[in-house]
């Protein structure tokens, strides 16, 4: 969010829900008994140039999001559009986010992991 040539900080705060139906009053389960759980997000992100080029620019942007995951085999697909909502910007500014990744260790993540 920041020039190349600036000193800042940037910080970010996301809420997420994830749709998985008979939770109820209680918590999900850490493995939820469905093929597949989708969830939305909600990101907001922001950075304020301390010194450089940019110094004293501060920048927001929102960054609305689904995540897809199945349980049954840990994999979880990801995307969003991130929009800046305050600061200098144009429309070149919007990010388009892919992310693919897993709830599984890395030590073996193409087994499929027992549905109970």
């Amino acid at each position: 969010m920041l020039g190349t040539e600036a000193v800042g900080s940037e910080y970010g705060l996301a809420v997420s829900y994830s749709l998985i139906p008979g939770t109820g009053d209680g918590a999900a389960a850490a493995v939820p008994d469905q093929a597949l759980v989708p969830a939305l997000s909600l990101e907001v992100i922001g950075g304020a140039a301390i010194a450089g080029e940019d110094a004293g620019a501060t920048t927001v942007a929102l960054l609305p999001g689904l995540s897809l995951w199945w349980p049954r085999t840990g994999w979880q697909l990801r995307v969003g559009v991130a929009r800046p909502v305050y600061g200098e910007h144009d429309e070149g500014d919007w990010a388009f986010m892919l992310q693919v990744g897993n709830h599984r260790r890395w030590t073996d993540p193409f087994t499929v992991q027992a549905h109970k």
